[in-house]
């Protein structure tokens, strides 16, 4: 790497020190060798400012599971829900300014935005193999779901058939169904379009979730109930009862037997799926539990509430290991990358931001 002979400005050297990051160690050393060549011994003793400002980033990143690295912004409205594409290369943002953006999750740029929607969204999901984007509009009279083709922005279906608002939408991890919630949950074949089965509920469903078989789909409601279904014939299975408040987030384990669920009393339980039991209950937040996920080894549970925080958990012991902070307003969704290195959060302060998650 070449080393200007004369760095311009005032002190360029002293207003690195609020730029520094790791990444740059290699390059400093560089410049030590530069100046200490030429004997230049002010700008050495700076650069060496800069050396020592990279070892308190690497102590400090030490002692953290997650930190930020990017901030995007570019919707006009509150950021409902977020997701991370199955190639891990793209965020895909859906906004209550009725747009999905599509962004590299790399460098924070903006790769295409899907227009369309006549309503506020909700909710989106996309497809384990990353083909389809399905996306739950909230306004009545005209609620709805699109599903569009992910890469190209184009629109496959529109579902129509709910009356209330949809609050959510879920794809099964074997791409066959499509799940929307309002009052009531409809089932649908993503690949046609049609209506499978309608799962019948007494309040407005707020989170759906489906295990990794697609064998058992999970529903949380205003109602402060957990209900089991069988998604492909409509069958209620069983209802969990232990919160307090509204049942704002689900999410399913890896394996399939653990569900984990956030709510408006400000808990996050951990259930065993078959036996109905609690077997942890999370306290830290101090609002409601808007969005949880897993990552995809099991090991972390990351949270998101409207007291503005994300909270990472170490899931097997229920152990609180950091909280995080920088969103002005509630976190209403969060996702984790399948490298389980990426932590992406929305928000109602209108930014998306980007974490790195360091826990091994």
């Amino acid at each position: 790497m070449d080393v200007p002979l004369k760095l311009p400005g005032n002190n360029p050297l002293q207003a690195m020190l609020s730029l520094v990051k790791i990444e740059d160690e290699e390059y400093i050393d560089k410049l030590k060798a530069y100046f200490a060549s030429i004997n230049d011994l002010h700008s050495l003793n700076l650069v060496e400012e800069l050396a020592k400002a990279i070892v308190s980033l690497k102590t400090q990143r030490s002692s953290e599971y997650a930190y930020q690295i990017n901030t995007l912004t570019g919707h006009s409205g509150n950021v409902t829900s977020v997701v991370i594409s199955p190639d891990g290369k793209t965020i895909v943002s859906g906004c209550a300014d009725k747009k999905v953006k599509v962004w590299d999750i790399h460098t924070g740029k903006i790769l295409r935005t899907i227009a369309g929607h006549a309503g506020e969204i909700s909710s989106i999901a996309v497809s384990s193999d990353g083909n389809f984007l399905a996306v739950g509009i909230s306004d009545t009279p005209r609620s709805n779901v699109k599903v569009w083709e992910l890469e190209t922005g184009k629109l496959i279906h529109t579902l129509v058939g709910h009356n209330k608002p949809v609050n959510v939408v879920s794809i099964s991890p074997d791409g066959q169904i499509l799940a929307s919630g309002s009052n009531k949950i409809k089932i649908w074949n993503l690949a046609k379009g049609n209506r499978v089965c309608t799962l019948w509920h007494s309040a407005s469903v707020n989170a759906i979730a489906i295990t990794p078989d697609g064998t058992i789909l999970v529903s949380g409601t205003s109602d402060r109930k957990i209900k089991l279904w069988n998604p492909q014939t409509g069958e209620p299975l069983r209802t969990f009862m232990g919160h307090s408040g509204d049942v704002k987030a689900l999410a399913i384990h890896p394996n399939g037997q653990i569900l984990i669920s956030g709510s408006g009393d400000t808990s996050i339980k951990i259930w065993d799926l078959s036996a109905g039991k609690v077997l942890h209950c999370l306290m830290g937040h101090t609002g409601e539990v808007t969005t949880v996920a897993i990552a995809h080894d099991g090991q972390t549970l990351i949270s998101g509430s409207n007291d503005k925080t994300i909270k990472v958990w170490d899931l097997p012991s229920g152990e609180l290991l950091q909280t995080l902070m920088g969103h002005l307003g509630t976190v209403n969704s969060l996702a984790i990358s399948q490298d389980n290195l990426i932590i992406v959060s929305g928000s109602s302060d209108k930014t998306i931001k980007v974490w790195q998650l360091t826990r091994e």
